[in-house]
């Protein structure tokens, strides 16, 4: 019988200390997905992001004592294992289904504050990326949405007329509608911005989800260790009472 129970507990623990070397794997392959993300123009405003780093940030401390918890076979640890891992997955598994069920519209919602968040660098860096002019439109009007010139794209080069759009006089409040549609330059920022950022919210979305579910797996393996670790050793103190 003791034997059996030998067993259960080595499956158990190899299977703990597996899933918690998963988990630091991860959340290092997570931490740099969203490093090299954030280092986007523009998407490093976004809030979403802060959330899902703050979540690998986490996992990767957690692991670690997840797997010395297992591995020196230690009730304290493994407890202290089960109270950090149980709200990481709450939270996980909300920021992964956010990331998910996000519509085009929410996604548009996020990239308008991004850009608002963003300063001027950031916006011209992003136009020079995706070769974009504006979010929505070419012209500024003092508009929280507004960008900075356009003068480096190809719309504004090519031009004959050096339109407002491409000069620096864009936070001109007298600039007028029928300017502001004149500009060269048609290639908007939010498509190709938000093409990009859906791969980005799906991709890092399923990747959560997938790890909250195996918290949840590893939740389970640690409450199991611990309950046959307490059997294992009532076990071998009745019989040698």
């Amino acid at each position: 019988m003791l034997y059996s129970f030998w067993c259960y507990l080595s499956s158990t623990r190899t299977a703990l200390l597996s899933i918690n070397v998963a988990f630091l794997l991860a959340g290092i392959a997570l931490k740099v997905a969203i490093q090299l993300t954030i280092n986007t123009p523009v998407v490093s405003k976004i809030n979403l992001l802060d959330s899902l780093d703050a979540c690998s940030n986490a996992l990767i401390p957690i692991s670690i004592v997840g797997f010395a918890g297992a591995w020196m076979k230690n009730h304290t640890v493994l407890f202290m294992y089960l109270l950090c891992t149980f709200p990481l997955c709450l939270i996980q598994f909300s920021v992964s289904c956010s990331c998910l069920a996000a519509d085009s519209n929410q996604i548009k919602t996020i990239i308008e504050a991004g850009w608002n968040r963003a300063g001027d660098a950031k916006r011209a860096e992003a136009q020079t990326k995706y070769k974009c002019c504006g979010l929505y439109h070419s012209g500024y009007v003092s508009d929280p949405l507004g960008h900075p010139p356009c003068s480096e794209q190809d719309c504004c080069t090519q031009a004959k007329v050096q339109h407002l759009c491409c000069i620096n006089e864009l936070n001109k409040s007298t600039i007028s509608s029928e300017e502001i549609q004149s500009c060269p330059c048609t290639d908007f920022c939010m498509e190709k911005i938000s093409d990009k950022f859906t791969v980005i919210v799906c991709s890092l979305g399923t990747s959560g989800l997938l790890l909250s579910f195996a918290e949840v797996a590893a939740i389970v393996l640690s409450i199991a260790m611990r309950d046959l670790m307490n059997l294992n050793f009532d076990r071998a103190r009745a019989l040698y009472r």
